[in-house]
């Protein structure tokens, strides 16, 4: 369990402080750690789950974009669509790591892009509201997720 948290810190240090400086069409040497397979197989994990995560959250953003642009207030269209700038950011630094370590993505993505995306579009049809509550509720579950 500790280790966990020390490598989800570790990912986040790295997505903060280079996020912005990397050349992601550059291509990058593999860093498996070959020595201990039981520490790749859990970072290896803890990647894909953490891309599937951010690959989720940009595509309800950018559903709920769709739905409410023409229907929203000016004010939220900033707010979610910051929020997705955000959320492009951390993805983006995902897939980076996913190349340092040569993880490979979840099998399931697929079916995360077209829940995540549905989810989106369901939340944001029922007004404002409804897609902010999507995504307090959404932080909320990510909170506890790190904490536990």
């Amino acid at each position: 369990m500790c280790l966990y948290f020390v490598l989800i810190f570790y990912l986040y240090i790295f997505l903060l402080t280079n996020a912005n400086k990397i050349d992601y069409k550059k291509p990058i040497k593999n860093l498996k750690l070959d020595d201990n397979k039981d520490i790749q197989n859990k970072i290896d994990e803890i990647i894909r789950i953490d891309h599937a995560g951010e690959l989720a959250a940009v595509n309800i953003y950018q559903a709920q974009i769709y739905i409410l642009s023409n229907k929203a207030n000016k004010t939220l269209n900033q707010v979610l669509s910051h929020m997705l700038q955000q959320e492009q950011g951390h993805l983006d630094g995902f897939i980076n790591i996913m190349q340092l370590y040569d993880t490979k993505p979840s099998k399931l993505n697929k079916i995360w892009d077209n829940l995540s995306y549905g989810l989106g579009i369901f939340s944001a049809i029922f007004g404002e509201k409804s897609a902010m509550l999507c995504t307090i509720a959404i932080e909320e579950s990510i909170i506890k997720h790190y904490n536990h």
